[in-house]
């Protein structure tokens, strides 16, 4: 079969930088601050990896899609997500994601939600997407191309849920610039879908997983509720039958890592 220049280009990369990440000068302070702080940081050695042989792509080449989907697959695709939304709330503020390479990363990120559309995927791109077009005084949006594939994405997509987060998206911002983005994203969506328009508007706002104004998470040892209180979201934690608002004692400190993605779901 023949190859595409991406694919070749994909594989020379891979074979030079074998365990790109992990020996990667420029990436070394972001692996201790950020991945080494995740439950599955050895499953994220190996897709950083991959995700930063996309350097110089315009668009995921069929190689880097197997390659990634592989990496995925070795572990449950929900735990990755969780782990990418602590990850993405955690340093999205950071203006470092939006230079050269970094940029890259955050587009294999986009592609990576695109390839696994979940309201826990579309969630962490629609943060993606806010901080992407967060204004720059004197300049401008962070990156506007950033944030168009991620609107992008979203019309890809072509689910209730994404056009749902487009809608969140319109409804959350102020900034001109941002509105007329993802307007004309809302265009495409309508164009590009089967259901009439009045429908969508019926099917705009997601749950999230909340049914009856409650989402139960279960872990393998504790559950937790989340809840909305004057009109706030709080959540409360069920361990041996007793329901407190504040971590119980007996479990504090045993899970660090899912208590940050408790905190940041």
């Amino acid at each position: 079969t023949s190859q595409t220049f991406d694919d070749i280009k994909l594989k020379t990369l891979a074979k030079e930088h074998s365990n790109t990440f992990e020996s990667n000068n420029n990436w070394s302070w972001f692996k201790e601050k950020y991945i080494d702080e995740l439950s599955n940081k050895e499953n994220w050695y190996k897709i950083m990896s991959v995700v930063l042989t996309n350097k110089g792509l315009k668009k995921p080449s069929e190689n880097w899609k197997k390659e990634i989907k592989k990496e995925l697959k070795s572990y449950k695709i929900a735990n990755f997500f969780s782990e990418l939304n602590v990850l993405i709330n955690s340093s999205i503020k950071e203006d470092f994601w939006f230079f050269d390479e970094n940029k890259q990363v955050l587009k294999g990120f986009i592609w990576i939600c695109q390839f696994f559309p979940s309201e826990s995927s579309l969630l962490i791109l629609k943060n993606i997407i806010e901080a992407a077009y967060t204004k720059k005084p004197g300049i401008g949006p962070r990156s506007t191309a950033i944030g168009n594939l991620g609107l992008k994405a979203l019309v890809d997509i072509n689910s209730n849920t994404s056009f749902g987060i487009l809608n969140l998206l319109l409804n959350k911002t102020k900034y001109q610039r941002f509105i007329k983005a993802i307007n004309k994203h809302i265009d495409l969506f309508k164009e590009s879908s089967d259901e009439p328009v009045e429908f969508l508007a019926d099917k705009a706002i997601p749950n999230f997983g909340f049914i009856n104004g409650i989402k139960k998470v279960t872990y393998p040892e504790f559950e937790i509720e989340y809840f909305f209180k004057n009109q706030k979201l709080s959540k409360r934690w069920i361990f041996n039958g007793k329901t407190t608002v504040g971590i119980p004692k007996e479990i504090k400190g045993k899970f660090k890592e899912i208590e940050k993605e408790i905190s940041e779901e």
